[in-house]
């Protein structure tokens, strides 16, 4: 078919005969010589979205018709929506695509001949600004309020949700049993003991049945034994030792703590802390606070103790007469404190013949709880001699624990306790927990210096924290409008300042709608507030290069129109966007491979805001920029965009312009002329940091028992932190044992939902047998070789509770037996149907005696109730390892028992091997092991996407290497700084390492590619032109993103603290190195080298070629010789590169 012009195809478009052709089935062919001629894009473009599809017929573009309608094409039908969406899409595409090939023939060059592919997208910008705006106004607003309608709002009432794993071996195993418990608990399909002796004839289905809020049974609390105090484990002899354990306490610093000053203080403060208003508060009067039998608990503390001592029936009672005698007998009994309780407990028996040389008068138990319970344990040092302690030894039993050469000082300062009255767990939900504890703080501000209060533990921090939460978000309302101010400052425009802001919060609405509705994710974890103030930073970062674009475009356009101005713009502004912007979201979107679910939560929310924020940037920004251009402009002012006049005397502005110019003309003469020295110093600091990292402590696992909320310095962190190990009481609790749980019957994978932590997925039945000789016999010599193990505790629990068969067994072997023959020599010679009737039958009988003994415990067989066979077998251990938070010590429980596992199911009969180990108690072990690995796997990714944006960005061997050492700097420098201010590897600061990756780069980058395209107008001063194109968006970028984490240091919440430390330090210590790194190893390279060895792309020879037939003006004569083509300028050049006058710093 005989191929036509571009000029034949614009006058069929205009007249649309083209699609009033029905003569043949192919419309017309375009010939190849003229694809790039002027309104072919356009044209084309137009065809392909109306009713032609494109096809090649000998290497020509022809155009196939694809409808008969014979209704007239306009322009017009082509609707706004349509175009918006497919512009925006052509120009993220293009601008991927001149990163990958490099091609000449970038916007710039299509400028003058109108096939620019962002031709459409400006020229709607321009004709439709009022729209663009509208539209996308409503459109957010829609989208930000779907959620809000269609979807729970989050939760976060328990912020410890979600710090789990998913997808491990340890966490599949966790999750099944989870699903197993919450059967047997909810009544599901699965039964401790079966309903009849007969098998219901019914097919064996097993449904989907979720723990969520849709499933047919309600979920219920597990049940969990209450563990009780050790205080109170081996005698009654004191209701109200048991209850302190489990009450609110307050640690004070008193000066002279047995001085009458001191106690009348703490006295008093008890006496105001049972007034109104914090009566109601402290709900002093519930029921509720009774120990079973017991009287309500009082509270002790110095002030109480010296009372009861000295026979006073309140501490108000107290005078000064009676601090001698207070002193005296607390020095005397000093050496008798740690026999004071057995003493007790033995009187109280009848059988005190052993305590017959301790003074009377010192078997008290309000001396108990002074040396014991409210005052550090290290108050009462022994005298030592030779490094020894000198013990004087009795001829009675406990001689051992009496110290007489103890040494106390009355008169020396210490911390000391105030338990009150009120449980912790009366506290939990308090109404106004932040009010509560306002209220405690102002009472202790009203105390004498006598007493200062160090720590508190109310049990009311989760509820604290949940307050906090939005309480501190004033913090990132304050980051917001400095930012914002500084953006004010920088583009002087009030509205455009006002825009960049409902950017952002646009992004946020529309990244929660995908985040909710579109991947369906209903958990909202607390660290997702995290986003806001990291979006805000490349927001404005975005904003800057917009702006900067901007008034390129408009000095070197000149008398040039609007339309041309919004190409340029976009064709400069809108790929560096999108590289950033890429980046940062492709470091977020690396915790997907995360096995924590909270991460995965929070890097998929994140990286969704981060591209919405580009996506609005380039879509929402213009076409403010235009309105402002338009209608708010003065006519003689050139359209600058310059509104806020009306509002500010700019030329006070300018003059605060002027000064800050003169510091940044000495940096770039500082910098150009020592860049040797730069280089050496700064780099001389990376090479130490590497050593420190790589030589020195590397960040270290959580050790402590306690979920951090707040910030180090907050009273209720300091209990768990520091206070907590200096009392003795703290010690006594009962060691929690490791159990071991082997489970038969089911697959060890549930497949809950990977962002759903509640979510434990669907049981899958695994069939076995019990039913024959090999299977019973091994099984029994398994229980017997696992209780025979040097890790396994027989004693803490029954062989009937550990496991069943031997039990059974014996059972079956009676000679008493009755007509059913489940007894005597049946055993030898049961099947399988007979084996399952008798553990039935066995199970009915001994019901009432099974369900006794650690019924906390899952453990044994379990029945199918659908079917009531037999179809689950548990077997239940307590091993002779602790539950520690220490990382190897769970490592070497879990690979002990583990490898002992493998090698005892090897052995196994085929339908027994089918077997898994479980421990509830790897939790934190797992998560550990997580948080271990997270930085192996995110980082390297991480890593790898920087070097490929660089190589595919600057295509530069040697800037590659320059921007990689750099960068390098950058993480090892702030994981140092991170260990100095030790932080331990949790979930937040495992995320923030990958991200430093993502966000370290992107000062770097814009100083690289400003480099190549400085280098190839030849320059001899490349730092002076990087500064001069790029020195001031990068440094506002750079002053954005640390206000915005200086703001959130002040919070109290421990996450916000630590994101806005890490956003300072990154900041920070990125820029430093790119302006004193990477900028003196470019002056040195640029005085040393002229050209750079580049790397030659296959696919771009026939850019190279036609690079070659460019006209002189298109490379500057000065030039040694001509580089190969760059990408678009980073830097924000116009059409004349080779004008190094054209901006003017």
């Amino acid at each position: 078919m005989k191929c036509h012009s571009a000029a034949m195809l614009y006058h069929w478009w205009k007249s649309n005969e083209l699609l009033h052709s029905r003569r043949v089935q192919l419309a017309f062919c375009l010939c190849t010589t003229d694809v790039h001629e002027p309104n072919t894009y356009f044209v084309v473009q137009k065809l392909i979205t109306s009713s032609m599809k494109p096809v090649f017929v000998n290497e020509n573009l022809c155009l196939l018709k694809t409808t008969k309608s014979t209704e007239k094409f306009h322009w017009q039908h082509w609707t706004l929506f349509e175009a918006i969406f497919q512009s925006i899409l052509c120009t993220t595409v293009h601008s991927c695509l001149i990163m990958l090939t490099g091609f000449h023939t970038t916007w710039d060059a299509f400028a003058d001949v109108n096939k620019c592919p962002c031709f459409s997208y400006s020229r709607l910008i321009h004709r439709h600004p009022v729209l663009f705006v509208l539209i996308t106004c409503m459109i957010s607003c829609v989208l930000a309020v779907l959620p809000l309608v269609l979807a729970p709002l989050p939760d976060f009432s328990d912020p410890t949700i979600g710090f789990a794993t998913r997808g491990t071996p340890i966490s599949r195993r966790l999750d099944t049993w989870e699903k197993l418990r919450q059967e047997v608990e909810n009544a599901g399909i699965f039964s401790r003991f079966p309903d009849s002796l007969d098998v219901k004839d019914r097919r064996i289905t097993l449904k989907k049945r979720h723990s969520s809020s849709d499933s047919a049974s309600v979920v219920v609390q597990r049940r969990k034994r209450p563990k009780q105090d050790k205080f109170n484990q081996n005698g009654d002899m004191n209701i109200t030792m048991f209850c302190t354990s489990m009450n609110s306490m307050i640690v004070f610093h008193l000066e002279n703590p047995f001085s009458y000053k001191s106690l009348s203080t703490l006295c008093k403060f008890e006496h105001r802390l049972y007034d109104t208003p914090l009566r109601h508060g402290l709900h002093l009067s519930s029921a509720g606070e009774r120990s079973s039998g017991g009287p309500l608990c009082q509270p002790w503390h110095l002030a109480s103790i010296a009372a009861q001592l000295v026979y006073k029936e309140n501490c108000a009672d107290l005078e000064p007469a009676d601090q001698p005698v207070l002193v005296e007998l607390i020095e005397k009994c000093i050496p008798y404190r740690r026999v004071i309780a057995h003493c007790l407990k033995s009187s109280a028996r009848g059988s005190g013949k052993t305590c017959e040389s301790i003074p009377e008068n010192c078997k008290r138990f309000e001396l108990h709880m002074l040396y014991n319970v409210l005052v550090p344990k290290d108050l009462f040092p022994s005298a030592q001699s030779n490094g020894t302690a000198t013990l004087k030894m009795k001829n009675d039993s406990l001689s051992n624990l009496i110290d007489e050469s103890v040494v106390f000082n009355a008169n020396q300062s210490f911390e000391t306790l105030m338990i009150l009255s009120v449980s912790r767990r009366a506290l939990q939900f308090h109404d106004d927990p932040i009010g509560l504890y306002n209220s405690i703080l102002f009472e202790v501000e009203s105390l004498s210096n006598e007493a200062t209060m160090v720590a508190i533990r109310l049990g009311i921090e989760e509820a604290m924290f949940k307050m906090s939460l939005f309480r501190d978000l004033i913090y990132n309302v304050l980051a917001v409008i400095i930012i914002l101010l500084i953006i004010f400052c920088f583009t002087r425009s009030v509205m455009y300042t006002a825009a960049c802001f409902l950017c952002i919060i646009m992004s946020l609405g529309v990244a929660n709608f995908l985040y909710t509705i579109v991947f369906n994710v209903r958990f909202f974890p607390f660290i997702n507030l995290l986003t806001l103030i990291m979006v805000i930073g490349i927001g404005a970062d975005d904003a800057f290069i917009l702006h900067q674009a901007w008034k390129v475009a408009e000095k070197e356009d000149g008398e040039n129109s609007s339309e041309d101005v919004i190409r340029n713009t976009l064709s400069h502004a809108s790929t560096a966007m999108f590289v950033t912007s890429a980046t940062t979201a492709a470091a977020f979107f690396s915790n997907l491979l995360s096995p924590i679910v909270v991460l995965r939560c929070f890097g998929l929310f994140a990286g969704i805001a981060i591209l919405c924020n580009y996506m609005f940037t380039i879509l929402w920004l213009p076409a403010v920029i235009v309105l402002l251009r338009r209608y708010n402009c003065k006519r003689d002012s050139g359209c600058k965009l310059n509104i806020a006049s009306r509002l500010f005397t700019m030329n006070t502005m300018r003059e605060y312009g002027n000064k800050l110019a003169s510091p940044s003309r000495l940096l770039v003469k500082f910098i150009s002329e020592f860049d040797t020295m730069l280089m050496l110093i700064v780099g001389g600091v990376g090479l130490a940091a590497a050593l420190a990292f790589f030589v020195g402590p590397s960040l270290q696992l959580p050790h402590i028992d306690h979920f951090q909320f707040f910030k180090m310095s907050h009273p209720t962190e300091r209990w768990p932190f520091e206070q907590k190990k200096r009392f003795a009481f703290t010690e006594k609790a009962a060691d929690l044992p490791m159990i071991m749980t082997v489970v038969w019957g089911l697959r060890e994978e549930s497949s809950p939902k990977q962002f759903e932590p509640t979510d434990y997925g669907q049981l899958e039945i695994l069939p076995f047998t019990l039913g024959n000789n090999v299977s019973v016999k091994w099984m029994m010599q398994f229980c017997s070789r696992i209780a025979a193990q040097p890790f396994t505790n027989a004693l803490k629990l029954s062989s009937t509770a550990s496991c069943f068969l031997p039990s059974f067994i014996s059972t079956l072997q009676e000679e008493n037996c009755g007509s059913d023959r489940c007894c005597g020599d049946y055993v030898d010679s049961f099947n399988a149907s007979q084996f399952e009737r008798c553990l039935r039958k066995t199970m009915i009988e001994y019901r009432p005696f099974l369900e006794q003994p650690d019924s906390g415990l899952l453990m044994g067989p379990l029945f199918d109730r659908r079917t009531n066979r037999l179809a689950v077998v548990i077997v239940t251990y307590i091993s002779t390892y602790n539950f520690s938070y220490a990382f190897n010590e769970m490592r070497q429980f879990y690979d002990e028992i583990g490898s002992w596992m493998e090698k005892e199911l090897e052995t196994a009969p085929e339908e027994l091997q089918g077997a898994w180990f479980v421990s509830e108690n790897l939790k934190i072990f797992d998560l550990q092991l997580a948080l271990t690995t997270i930085s192996k796997v995110s980082l390297p990714i991480a890593i790898a996407i920087t070097v490929v944006v660089l190589l595919l960005t600057t295509r530069n061997v040697l800037v590659i290497t320059m921007a990689m050492m750099t960068i390098v700097a950058v993480i090892l420098t702030l994981s140092v700084c991170l260990v100095l201010l030790e932080w331990q590897l949790n979930v937040i600061e495992s995320t923030t390492l990958t991200l430093a990756t993502g966000l370290s780069f992107d000062y770097t980058l814009h100083y690289a590619a400003t480099y190549l395209l400085v280098r190839r107008t030849g320059s001899r001063k490349p730092v002076e032109e990087i500064f001069c194109k790029v020195g001031s968006p990068v440094f506002m970028s750079m002053l954005t993103t640390a206000v915005g984490g200086l703001c959130m240091t002040f919070s109290s919440v421990y996450a916000y603290y630590q994101v806005g430390v890490f956003m300072l330090l990154l900041a920070s210590i990125s820029w430093g190195y790119a302006t004193f790194l990477f900028l003196p190893m470019c002056s040195i390279v640029c005085r040393l080298s002229t050209k750079l060895p580049s790397i030659h792309w296959p696919w771009n020879r026939r850019s190279h070629t036609q690079a070659s037939t460019l006209p002189p003006a298109a490379v500057p004569s000065e030039a040694p010789s001509p580089l190969p083509e760059l990408p678009p300028s980073f830097a924000f050049t116009g059409k004349a590169v080779a004008d190094n006058n054209i901006i003017s710093c």
